[in-house]
C-alpha cells in the first residue's frame, strides 16, 4: 500500500522509487503484484503522467486512510514510553498560577526537565488556537464550546469584606440585604450581575449592584482589602487573607453547596484524538497537586 500511494502522490514511478530510496524495478513489481491479486488495472499508463484508474483511486483512498492511521498508532505508542519534553505553551488566570501553580513549579521542574514551560498569566480569556497555546487553566462554570474541558476540581464561592468596611456598613444576614450594599462586581461588559445563594432548598439568584467593576480578580481582591465593598470569591483563593484577617466571610450559612451547581476549575484543550505526552503530564501533575489542597 505505502508503495503504490507513494506512485500517485509522486506521479511516476521512477520518482516514487527515488523517494523510497529504492530501484525503480522494485516499485513496478511491487505494483503487478497488487494488480495481480486484486485482479484489477490500477493505474492508466497511457499519459506521461499516471493516473489512477477508478478502482485505483478507491484502492489510494482507503490505503492513505490506513497508512495515516497507522502513523497515528505508532506515535500513541512510542508516546506511552517516551519521555515529555519540548515547549508547552500555557494560559492561566493569577489567581490560579498563584495558588496551585507557582508553589509546585520547582518539583514539577525536577520531574519533568524536558519541558520547557510558557505562562501566560492573565484573567482574561483567550482562543487557544489563534495565540498558540497547548492547553489553558480556566475557572467557573464553562459555557458551550468547541473545546475539551477535563474538570481539575470542584469549588464553592464565598462572600468577603474586610473588618473596617463591615464595621462601616454593617454586615449583612441575609441575601436579600446586599441591595444595600457596595458590591464589588466581576464584569466583562455590561451585563447584570447575579450572585446565587441557597435559601432553603432553592437556589435564589440576587442582582447586585455597586459602582466597582473589573474583569480582573486581582483589582476585586485590591479593593475588598481597602474596604471598599463585599466580594465574591472561590473559598481556594482567600486563605490567606482570612488567616492575616485582612478579609473575613459573611453569609456563609447561604454558600451554594450542590455539586451540580458548582463551578469548577479545568484544563481546556483544543479537540484533538490525542495529546502530546507533554499535555498529559502537566494535567496529572497538577491536577494532583489542586485536588491535596484544602479548597
Amino acid at each position: 500500500m505505502g508503495v503504490f500511494c507513494q506512485i500517485i502522490d509522486s506521479g511516476s514511478m521512477a520518482s516514487a522509487a527515488r523517494t523510497l530510496g529504492i530501484a525503480p524495478a522494485t516499485v513496478t513489481g511491487v505494483l503487478a503484484a497488487s494488480e495481480k491479486r486484486l485482479g484489477v488495472r490500477l493505474l492508466d499508463r497511457t499519459t506521461r503522467r499516471l493516473n489512477p484508474t477508478e478502482a485505483g483511486q478507491i484502492w489510494y483512498t482507503y490505503a492513505k486512510r490506513i497508512l495515516e492511521e497507522s502513523a497515528v498508532a505508532e506515535d500513541a505508542v512510542r508516546g506511552l514510553s517516551s519521555e515529555p519534553r519540548g515547549l508547552l505553551r500555557l494560559s492561566l488566570p493569577l489567581g490560579v498560577a498563584t495558588t496551585f501553580v507557582y508553589p509546585h513549579l520547582q518539583e514539577f521542574s525536577r520531574q519533568f526537565p524536558l519541558i520547557e514551560l510558557d505562562l501566560q498569566v492573565s484573567d482574561r480569556t483567550v482562543d487557544l488556537l489563534e495565540h498558540g497555546f497547548d492547553m489553558a487553566l480556566r475557572v467557573g462554570r464553562l459555557k458551550d464550546s468547541d473545546l475539551v474541558a477535563r474538570p481539575l476540581l470542584q469549588y464553592q464561592r464565598a462572600l468577603y469584606a474586610s473588618p473596617a468596611y463591615l464595621a462601616a456598613y454593617g454586615r449583612p444576614e441575609h441575601p436579600d440585604e446586599l441591595v444595600a450594599h457596595r458590591c464589588l462586581l466581576y464584569q466583562h461588559d455590561r451585563q447584570p450581575v447575579y450572585w446565587e445563594f441557597c435559601v432553603g432548598d432553592k437556589t435564589q439568584k440576587i442582582l447586585v449592584k455597586g459602582n466597582l467593576h473589573s474583569n480582573e480578580t486581582n483589582a476585586l481582591l485590591t479593593w475588598a482589602r481597602a474596604g471598599l465593598g463585599v466580594t465574591r470569591q472561590p473559598t481556594w483563593l482567600l486563605r490567606q487573607d482570612l488567616k492575616s484577617g485582612q478579609l473575613v466571610s459573611v453569609l456563609d450559612d447561604y454558600i451554594v453547596k450542590r455539586p451540580s451547581e458548582l463551578p469548577g476549575i479545568y484544563a481546556i484543550l483544543p479537540k484533538a484524538t490525542r495529546y502530546p505526552v507533554k499535555v498529559e503530564a502537566f494535567i496529572a501533575f497538577f491536577k494532583q497537586k489542586i485536588r491535596d489542597q484544602p479548597s
